[in-house]
């Protein structure tokens, strides 16, 4: 029988008594980088946040919460109210006073007008300086040494001749423009009256001045008897007739005199005040627009400011509760 291969084993490996082969144990595996804490962690933890997690769901920015911005926060709250109020007056005022335009008085007349006609007094008094019956003056004193100056004035209710009807314009509080009627010049210690030194002792600067002697500068603006004016105001007809009653008052014009005025004829009269939103106006110096009496619009601004400020205040708040509840403030 044919040979076979060669048995590529040693001689002697086959036998009964041979060794067996030596196997190679593994080692231990090649040294890495070495592995931190962290990324131990990360390992662990390597499962993705819950939704329920505010910081998944800010939009890539988180607001800081700390007290001086909660307080920044109310205050912002608080002023929100008054400044959409102080907008909301102003817009309205606008509002009236471009719809207004100058006419006259009729037994008709109601509601927000702009009156045109003439003064006639119900209870005269004196300007101090050019001496004239009037239903109202102002003096603007100025010391001519120094920047310090002062005013003083009265006014009295009076009777607006316009159209087919009189109406009582009262003497509350709003603008009056008035034009100049008369100016002094007063040297420094130079004697003025008594009614004239009473009535500068009014204000408390110009009392201060008079101490000083220092020279002043004295503007008289009235509003005299028979001035064509325009009235701002709200008009009613359905006013009782008020008495008319002529009373007289030395302002520093000592010898002056004044004619009692004719009785008022069987006319309608009207009864003009301040609207709610708009104060009373007599402007006498010419200028017939409505609008210069228009609040700024500045002040506008403030009806849309003033909601604007309240919502962040109040956002920012809903998140610092937030915040504080979760344990993260």
């Amino acid at each position: 029988m044919p040979a076979g291969p060669p048995d590529p084993r040693p001689a002697g490996a086959g036998g009964a008594g041979a060794a067996a082969p030596h196997v190679k144990e593994p080692g231990p595996p090649p040294a890495g980088p070495p592995r931190t804490e962290a990324a131990a962690e990360t390992v662990l933890n390597a499962r993705s946040p819950g939704a329920d997690n505010s910081g998944v769901m800010s939009a890539g920015f988180v607001v800081p919460v700390t007290p001086a911005g909660m307080l920044a926060a109310a205050a912002c709250v608080v002023a929100g109210g008054p400044l959409f109020a102080s907008g909301l007056r102003a817009l309205r005022q606008r509002r009236l006073l471009a719809g207004l335009s100058p006419a006259l008085a009729g037994p008709g007349t109601n509601g927000l007008v702009q009156l045109v006609g003439t003064v006639a007094l119900e209870s005269p008094l004196f300007s101090p300086l050019s001496q004239r019956p009037c239903a109202g003056y102002e003096l603007v004193v100025r010391a001519t040494d120094t920047n310090m100056s002062g005013r003083v004035g009265q006014r009295r209710g009076f009777r607006l001749v316009s159209g087919e009807c009189d109406a009582f314009v009262e003497d509350s509080r709003g603008a009056w423009v008035l034009p100049v009627t008369a100016e002094r010049a007063v040297a420094a210690g130079e004697q003025i009256s008594a009614n004239m030194a009473a009535l500068l002792d009014q204000d408390e600067t110009l009392r201060w001045l008079r101490v000083r002697r220092a020279p002043l500068h004295i503007v008289e603006r009235s509003l005299a008897a028979g001035a064509r004016v325009e009235v701002i105001g709200v008009a009613r007809s359905n006013a009782p007739a008020l008495p008319y009653v002529a009373r007289l008052e030395a302002t520093g014009t000592d010898g002056a005199a004044f004619a009692d005025p004719p009785e008022p004829a069987d006319r309608p009269r009207l009864h003009v005040t301040g609207h709610e939103a708009l104060d009373l106006h007599v402007v006498a110096d010419g200028s017939a627009s409505a609008l210069r009496f228009a609040p700024s619009g500045w002040r506008m601004i403030g009806a849309a400011l003033g909601p604007l400020l309240s919502l962040t205040g109040l956002l920012y708040l809903a998140h610092a509760a937030e915040t504080t509840i979760a344990g993260r403030f």
